[in-house]
């Protein structure tokens, strides 16, 4: 007993020890605590602006200053994203407008992957706690730049759509859980909405639907929209403007740009499956030499230009036959090493063929 309360104390004082390295005492996390309407609990949300009610925040940006809003556009605005990269929960946006441009103009442009240190004041904003300018000159919080490459974090892949999209006060599941943080979520399909940069569209896994909304300054309107099933990587976000008197509405996942629409590797067909369907793909057009125009829908899984045994492996290691919204699935029915040479063998005598043929 007395060895397990020394472990606790000793695991308290370095987790004390990690946020006053860092010059304060408070997470993310804590700033973002809600009541049973959504609102902020935290007693410097909302509080009057001075010393004592600043906060100081440090993390990593996930959204940059040119990812998601316009800087110059008709009502331009200063914002970035920030995630707690010392813990697995909490983040938060910090927002300027225009009234404070003057200012801002001055500040630099902050590209994701980088860590930074912010210090400013806590306000509500349609369900969310985030640092502001309360509209005021006065009021605009600072930014500094610890380190430009430090890096994007992997993203956190929630469970499924259902398990995000509702409110939990207590933040132990729900979309508060996964606010303003770097997230996946697999095995989506566009149910509703027009394609298009700065859109918003509807998405389901089968579970339940969200929107994700196409980021205006990405470059949606250069591509096509994903067919079949796919994985978005974006920032969780909310903006409940129901004004029905709780901020229990309103998620959403933010996507920056085209390329954060993925399909999983492996699934060459778009169906949701990594199966005998998509190896049948791989097969047919086995390429090792990349002599080939070979693509994704092809079988090259890991965008190296050939269709060859690195993209068998990434099939095997992802080989999900039953869907789902997640990856690996009933492994005891992948194909042994033997009967993959066997595979492998047909690639190459198909491809041998197909060489004879043009010649």
């Amino acid at each position: 007993m007395r060895a397990l309360r020394h472990m606790a104390a000793v695991v308290l004082v370095v987790g004390v020890m990690s946020f006053a390295a860092r010059g304060f005492a408070e997470s993310i996390w804590d700033y973002e605590a809600v009541n049973a309407l959504g609102c902020g609990t935290h007693p410097k949300v909302d509080a009057v602006p001075g010393d004592d009610n600043k906060v100081t925040i440090e993390g990593i940006v996930i959204g940059g200053t040119e990812d998601f809003v316009d800087r110059d556009g008709v009502f331009s605005m200063y914002s970035i994203w920030v995630q707690d990269d010392l813990d697995t929960k909490g983040g938060i946006q910090c927002w300027a407008g225009p009234w404070n441009k003057g200012i801002w103009s001055g500040y630099p442009i902050i590209n994701a992957g980088s860590r930074v240190r912010v210090e400013g004041w806590l306000a509500n904003h349609n369900g969310k706690v985030f640092i502001n300018d309360r509209h005021s000159t006065a009021l605009m919080w600072d930014v500094d730049v610890l380190d430009n490459d430090a890096g994007m974090p992997a993203p956190q892949v929630i469970p499924s759509v259902g398990s995000c999209n509702y409110f939990d006060q207590t933040r132990s599941d729900g979309a508060e859980l996964w606010q303003t943080r770097w997230v996946r979520l697999q095995g989506l399909e566009i149910v509703d909405g027009t394609w298009g940069t700065g859109n918003a569209l509807t998405v389901s896994d089968g579970t339940d639907n969200l929107t994700m909304l196409l980021s205006g300054m990405g470059d949606f309107d250069d591509h096509s929209a994903p067919s079949g099933v796919f994985d978005a990587l974006g920032v969780f976000d909310q903006e409940d403007t129901n004004n029905d008197g709780d901020f229990h509405e309103g998620y959403r996942l933010w996507v920056k740009i085209m390329s954060d629409l993925v399909h999983t590797a492996g699934d060459a067909n778009g169906d949701g499956k990594i199966d005998g369907g998509d190896l049948a793909l791989w097969q047919q057009n086995y390429d090792p030499l990349g002599i080939g125009n070979n693509t994704f829908a092809m079988g090259d899984w890991n965008d190296d230009g050939k269709i060859d045994g690195g993209d068998l492996a990434l099939w095997q290691q992802n080989y999900n036959p039953l869907g789902g919204s997640a990856v690996g699935g009933d492994f005891a029915a992948v194909p042994e090493p033997a009967t993959l040479m066997l595979i492998l063998t047909g690639g190459l005598i198909a491809a041998a063929r197909r060489l004879r043929k043009d010649n």
